[in-house]
């Protein structure tokens, strides 16, 4: 593993001493690497993502009624939902101490057309932080906030 420790260190290098206007090419090149290395821990396998609200009544309609997931099952302060081989856990009445802490975590959700995807999302009143754009190769994607401020974007073919 000293080989693969080596190499995220000299990304990571790099990745600090860009631009700011370049780091989106560097962190797209650490994602790469480290999808390469998941082979390493086949054995485990994320099932679900955990995400502190701060009401969890308006983010289960959030999630429900705008993203159109599945609520699969609630228990005392948390909400679940399938989202398509993963589970999202919305847990209530704890909010964060930081803000900074809830845009640290992103969930992605795989679509099969971008653009088509973003003006439905549009229609149900998400608001995008920007238009749908290229993010490697062919691969497109753009970003919302859920109402806690949680990140998230939909990325796939334009």
């Amino acid at each position: 593993m000293e080989g693969i420790s080596g190499h995220f260190r000299k990304i990571r290098e790099e990745l600090l001493a860009t631009s700011a206007y370049n780091r989106s090419m560097w962190l797209t090149k650490l994602a790469a690497f480290c999808l390469l290395t998941l082979t390493a821990f086949a054995q485990m396998k994320a099932s679900i993502v955990i995400l502190a609200v701060t009401d969890l009544n308006r983010a289960v309609e959030f999630y429900c009624d705008r993203l159109g997931l599945k609520l699969t099952s609630t228990n005392g302060d948390f909400a679940f939902f399938d989202a398509g081989g993963i589970t999202i856990a919305l847990r209530g009445g704890r909010p964060k101490a930081d803000p900074a802490d809830l845009a640290s975590t992103e969930i992605a959700f795989g679509v099969e057309h971008v653009k088509l995807a973003y003006q439905a999302l549009s229609k149900a009143g998400v608001q995008f932080r920007r238009e749908p754009r290229i993010v490697t190769g062919t691969t497109w994607a753009t970003d919302f906030r859920d109402p806690d401020g949680h990140v998230l974007s939909i990325v796939g073919p334009e």
